[in-house]
């Protein structure tokens, strides 16, 4: 699990560059499956000023262990980012609370929640043979209308003990640079990393550097994100292992006989149940992001703020 945390937050930074600047207002959509648990679809409005960024955001569960307990119907939230005041603000529409916390403190979390799978990550590689391939594409692409370049990375791994144990990692970054309101989302950007000491570029490098331990391949390739010029459009990380993962990180059979018809499912789902794909591998984490729309408009301050009534939780 841990391993699959860091690669979740790796994510969180490299899609840093997708949080953008000025008056401009961007769609998107991604999906998220980890490791059986949950399945989810998001989409997502982003409402963009140099100084502050409003985010809202609507989630429902497709499957996984958590739509198991039951429809939880879509979860709504809003996350705004005041660079001018310093500050978060995480609204709960539904309960009509609020929470407030340092924009500065999103370095430190971020910092934490890597180093947790970091370590264990990298033994676990070093534990692997790799083959590993980057290549780019120049020749533009049409993704949501836009004309996309592409760096596309990927890395098989065959275990050093057990030649039938195999792992396979999948990124993808596409991008493009003529799109509305550009220049407003480098600037933002700019202004971003002022604001919280996390320069996205700066945090690339610090990932390339851990993923270099799968090989040179990898610091190539985030040397080539480093030099790309555009705005991300869509983010692709996947995740496969030859082995399911039960709660404990093991394989573990169920007895069908010995459990009531309608927890079999459910325990599926708590000890690894994955799709496998034609090639036998499990799916231990997949995550896309992609851009819908981006257009320059002008935004209402009110939705920079606290709505009126809610109250601090």
């Amino acid at each position: 699990m841990r391993k699959v945390s860091f690669f979740l937050a790796a994510f969180l930074i490299i899609s840093l560059a997708a949080i953008a600047g000025a008056d401009v207002v961007i769609k998107m959509k991604s999906t998220v499956n980890t490791m059986g648990v949950m399945n989810a679809d998001v989409e997502g409005v982003e409402y963009i000023r140099a100084d502050r960024n409003a985010v809202e955001s609507t989630i429902k569960m497709t499957g996984g262990m958590l739509a198991m307990l039951g429809d939880m119907g879509a979860m709504k939230n809003i996350n705004i980012d005041r660079l001018d005041k310093g500050v978060i603000w995480e609204i709960n529409p539904k309960d009509m609370t609020y929470s407030e916390k340092p924009l500065a403190s999103l370095k430190q979390e971020y910092e934490d929640e890597s180093k947790k799978g970091q370590d264990d990550m990298l033994g676990e590689a070093e534990k692997y043979e790799w083959t590993i391939e980057v290549k780019t594409e120049d020749t533009p692409v049409n993704i949501s209308g836009f004309k996309c370049k592409g760096i596309i990375a990927t890395a098989k791994g065959v275990s050093k003990e057990n030649p039938t144990e195999k792992t396979d990692l999948l990124f993808e970054y596409w991008y493009a640079k003529d799109v509305d309101g550009y220049d407003e989302l480098m600037e933002y950007r700019k202004n971003y990393a002022s604001a919280t000491g996390m320069d996205v570029i700066q945090s690339q490098k610090e990932i390339g550097q851990v993923f270099s331990r799968f090989g040179d391949e990898f610091k190539e390739m985030f040397a080539k994100m480093e030099q790309a010029e555009g705005y991300p459009i869509k983010t692709v990380i996947n995740v496969k292992g030859s082995q399911k993962l039960t709660q404990e990180g093991e394989d573990e059979e169920i007895d069908e006989k010995n459990v009531p018809p309608g927890m079999m499912n459910m325990m599926k789902g708590m000890m690894g149940g994955q799709e496998k794909s034609a090639d036998g591998m499990t799916t231990l984490l997949s995550v896309t992001s992609i851009v819908e729309s981006i257009k320059e408009q002008p935004v209402a301050d009110g939705q920079f703020e606290i709505p009126e009534g809610f109250e601090p939780r």
